[in-house]
């Protein structure tokens, strides 16, 4: 009998057990961490709902017409857009009239259907060009021609992996420089950047290189990706989240070629050229409540305005922000352009 064979049995099975536990948890952590990974740079593709469809079939009834087009990014993806423009039934719309008289009020509006300058709007993460209809509807309103397209990894659009203004911001330059023949002989005119969460990290990024934009508006945006990592990554799993977030760095660099750590908007906003307008909901569970209060520090002279929206959370700011959000938006536009 071998050596071996005279130990107890409890010292034969517990090294095996012992390596059965490490492989076990390893796995665990791995799929943890691969998990995490793909909730935070790889968006989940909805397909357009039917009131997105229901405008984009009849958009004259919103008070716009639509043209379409696409876009080849640097590393040849496909993104999907469109241009729209106000018609003589802009302002017209329930959500239209309180944006007229909003101006009117003030001494800004103008005739229905003239346009006094062009907006693009970035959609947030895990949406896509579509959810952005209803707010370029009481833009058009205000006179402002719209420039919609789905983020790259978001849509239609090609690409897996969202890179929050990694890549984005050269999508934006390129996305301008294919919609400026469509605009027309005048061109943009005045431009200005309004941007949702996502949306917004990338608008305040890429403002800074583009100084053709002459006013910015972000709503429930963050300063430093890493303090919504790390704020989320403390939520999840109860608290196993945290342990996890250098691994969870390592593969996204791996995966979306690009360090979450380097996403710092507010770093931009020290450098903004433009007006900046800031909105942020006080119950917003995703980006934490000091982001607006950096920003708007960052940004310094260039603050026009920074709203906490009460009761507003990350996803249902607009609802809670209601008449006096859209507003506001529409009237910083008006007299920053």
């Amino acid at each position: 009998m071998s050596v071996a064979s005279q130990r107890p049995w409890y010292r034969r099975v517990f090294p095996l057990l012992s390596l059965s536990g490490l492989l076990f948890t390893g796995g665990g952590i791995g799929y943890l961490s691969d998990l995490a990974v793909q909730r935070l740079v790889m968006p989940r593709r909805y397909p357009a709902e039917d009131w997105m469809n229901a405008i984009t079939v009849q958009p004259q009834k919103s008070g716009f017409r639509i043209q379409r087009f696409s876009v080849e990014t640097a590393d040849h993806l496909a993104l999907q857009a469109m241009i729209l423009e106000p018609t003589s039934a802009s302002g017209t719309t329930t959500r239209g009239q309180v944006i007229v008289r909003a101006l009117k009020k003030q001494g800004l509006a103008q005739a229905p259907g003239h346009i006094r300058g062009t907006l693009v709007l970035l959609h947030g993460y895990n949406a896509r060009k579509e959810h952005m209809l209803t707010v370029a509807e009481r833009f058009c309103a205000a006179g402002f021609r719209c420039l919609l397209y789905d983020s790259r990894g978001h849509g239609d659009s090609g690409g897996e992996y969202a890179t929050f203004g990694t890549h984005e911001r050269d999508d934006l330059h390129r996305v301008l420089e294919a919609a400026r023949p469509l605009a027309g002989k005048a061109g943009f005119g005045p431009l200005g950047l309004m941007g949702y969460s996502m949306g917004g990290a990338v608008a305040l990024q890429a403002q800074p290189g583009l100084p053709e934009v002459k006013a910015l508006a972000a709503v429930s945006t963050f300063a430093d990706f890493r303090d919504v990592i790390k704020a989320q990554a403390g939520k999840q799993w109860h608290g196993l989240g945290q342990p996890l977030l250098p691994l969870i760095r390592q593969e996204t660099r791996l995966k979306a070629g690009f360090d979450p750590w380097d996403i710092r908007p507010m770093e931009a906003a020290q450098h903004l050229t433009c007006p900046l307008f800031l909105a942020q909901g006080a119950e917003d569970a995703l980006v934490p409540g000091n982001q607006i209060h950096l920003l708007a520090a960052a940004a310094g002279p260039r603050l026009r305005q920074a709203k906490v929206i009460p009761g507003g959370t990350h996803g249902g700011v607009f609802i809670a922000g209601g008449d006096p959000l859209w507003t506001d938006l529409a009237l910083f536009f008006a007299r920053e352009l």
